[in-house]
């Protein structure tokens, strides 16, 4: 990595304005099903998930069993592709 791209990592800084600020997933999510709750928040072939619906999925997914292999700060990771043709 180049100096100017270990600054952009260090900083959160592309040149400009922040790009990160202290918005969290959750909080995205929970101010968009409000927001906007019937707009879609996932297309796929199959269905169309609202901002709504999937802040009900989520919710359902909160507090899942021991039995299931999770527990509190088990790690895990959201890989989405960037479009529908990805």
């Amino acid at each position: 990595m180049d100096d100017r791209g270990r600054e952009k990592a260090e900083t959160g800084t592309a040149g400009g304005p922040e790009l990160w600020n202290d918005d969290t997933l959750t909080g995205l999510l929970a101010r968009w099903a409000e927001d906007r709750p019937d707009s879609p928040a996932i297309l796929t072939d199959r269905e169309t998930v609202t901002y709504a619906g999937l802040s009900r999925r989520v919710a359902s997914l909160a507090g899942p069993s021991p039995i299931s292999g999770w527990r509190r700060a088990t790690g895990w990771a959201c890989i989405c592709p960037t479009s529908r043709s990805s």
